[in-house]
């Protein structure tokens, strides 16, 4: 008994002085990602520091809205983006996740696809605590829909 709880205790000492394992870095794919629903779509792609610049096109905008997400720590498989957008900087939270097996992912109209294929994400865009202007409409809570990674 003695000997194995020495054994268990120098074994648990080697595991908690063993360098931890590297976390696995967080990388928005190199394609595009292009998804939205019926009303608004949005364009996402990765710049060479890693940033992922975004182009939305909303109703509740005249011209579509451009800028820099930053990437953050989501479950493996799904991409987390938060930066801002308009005059106001107002903060804008992009989740990407795959549709889970069997399940397909349907804009307003039904469609399950686009010419890319089917779609293969869900992804949703939180305008968060945005308030219309002047040259806004105002603003969903959130935004949903489906989309692809392109070449």
């Amino acid at each position: 008994m003695r000997v194995s709880l020495v054994l268990a205790a120098v074994g648990l000492t080697a595991a908690l002085s063993a360098s931890p394992a590297s976390a696995q870095s967080i990388t928005f794919p190199a394609q595009n990602f292009q998804g939205g629903n019926t009303d608004w779509q949005v364009t996402l792609s990765t710049q060479d520091d890693l940033s992922v610049n975004y182009s939305l096109q909303a109703p509740q905008v005249k011209n579509a809205l451009v800028g820099a997400l930053e990437q953050q720590t989501a479950p493996q498989g799904q991409y987390q983006l938060t930066g801002t957008f308009g005059g106001k900087q107002t903060p804008l939270t992009v989740s990407i996740a795959p549709v889970k097996l069997g399940q397909v992912c349907k804009d307003n109209k039904g469609k399950t696809g686009s010419r890319q294929g089917p779609y293969t994400y869900a992804i949703q865009v939180i305008p968060q605590g945005a308030q219309p202007s002047a040259q806004s409409k105002p603003w969903p809570s959130y935004l949903y829909g489906c989309g692809n990674f392109t070449d």
